[in-house]
């Protein structure tokens, strides 16, 4: 029953979703190309909980939409 509430809860696409625009809001017009800028915002979703999976796909298509 906790599996099934938590599941329901905390749905893999919303926590992208919440990711990204954390994402967005703190990183808004930096460019995640930097090297540096790129680790510091995959440690900040790292420090906020994100799944080591969510951060990658984040990071991944963000690096090619720059």
């Amino acid at each position: 029953m906790i599996q099934d509430v938590l599941a329901a809860t905390f749905v893999a696409g919303d926590e992208k979703k919440r990711a990204k625009a954390l994402l967005d809001r703190k990183f808004r017009g930096m460019n995640l190309r930097d090297p540096k800028t790129f680790r510091r915002a995959g440690a900040f979703l790292q420090r906020r909980g994100y799944s080591s999976q969510v951060i990658f796909d984040l990071m991944g298509r963000r690096a090619e939409e720059d």
